[in-house]
């Protein structure tokens, strides 16, 4: 809980505090290394840690000599937030992100040996938002929907859910859970009681709600259009948590709703009520 509360605290200081910098990183090279194995010490490719200090990747090192190993970073742009799923390593979050894993190590206060688990939240570089395909017509732009719905698996509308379950989805692949849409601007309400690990917006997930309850058990509420419960308060069964927002690619009321026990998302179905 006290690990949530004070991520939850370093989110709201780096959206505030507009003149903190994290410093450049610097590497002293030692006997035996290359840039391929400075690299991979500080999840970068040659290709990046060349361009960190305008060397070419056909450079001999010399002991002793001082590579940066990542930039100067104004945290105050790190605003965002993305939460691992199953699969993710640090490399490959750093990855898709374009930046280093230093970056993110700094970002989230972590350590090169630290391990993530899923559904932990982790602290982003803000990027640009994703343009469509300039080769196509205007005509022929539309949204597409990357997540994967299993609509022939059934799923019991008549179990106690967040909100009430006009249709509902299981989802595949890297995001375990259901959809459910519903009726539009309907309360969310808690499925179990608990108490509020993190409130607030979630990187490809809008604004959500993590609940952790007694027995471990992880639930989270995404999607919503307005929250009114706060980080480290206590909630029972049936509390409104805040209200169902639109989805932006459906254009419907719906919520995104998954549970996470020891770090592995589980049938949300079966999570105790």
């Amino acid at each position: 809980m006290k690990k949530f509360l004070r991520l939850a605290f370093l989110i709201l200081f780096f959206s505030l505090s507009l003149s903190f910098f994290a410093q450049a990183k610097e590497h002293t090279v030692a006997k035996g290394e290359t840039l391929y194995s400075i690299s991979r010490s500080y999840g970068l490719t040659v290709e990046e840690l060349c361009n960190l200090n305008n060397i070419k990747q056909s450079e001999v090192l010399k002991i002793g000599q001082v590579l940066l190993v990542s930039k100067a970073i104004k945290t105050a742009d790190a605003t965002e937030t993305y939460v691992v799923q199953a699969g993710d390593t640090m490399y490959s979050i750093a990855r898709r992100l374009s930046v280093s894993v230093e970056t993110l190590n700094i970002l989230n206060q972590l350590s090169n040996a630290s391990l993530i688990k899923v559904g932990q939240v982790l602290t982003v570089p803000s990027t640009t938002s994703i343009q469509p395909d300039i080769s196509q017509s205007a005509s022929d732009l539309s949204l597409i929907d990357p997540r994967s719905y299993d609509t022939k698996k059934p799923v019991n509308k008549s179990l106690l859910w967040p909100v009430t379950a006009l249709d509902i989805h299981y989802l595949s692949g890297k995001i375990s859970g259901v959809s459910i849409m519903t009726n539009e601007k309907e309360a969310v309400k808690a499925v179990q009681e608990g108490v509020v690990m993190y409130t607030g917006p979630y990187r490809g997930f809008g604004q959500v709600v993590f609940v952790q309850a007694t027995s471990k058990h992880i639930y989270v509420y995404t999607g919503l259009e307005s929250i009114i419960v706060q980080n480290g308060q206590s909630i029972r069964k049936g509390d409104r948590l805040g209200i169902v927002g639109i989805d932006a690619l459906s254009g419907k009321s719906a919520l995104t709703f998954m549970v996470f026990l020891n770090g592995n998302a589980i049938d949300p179905a079966k999570a105790p009520r």
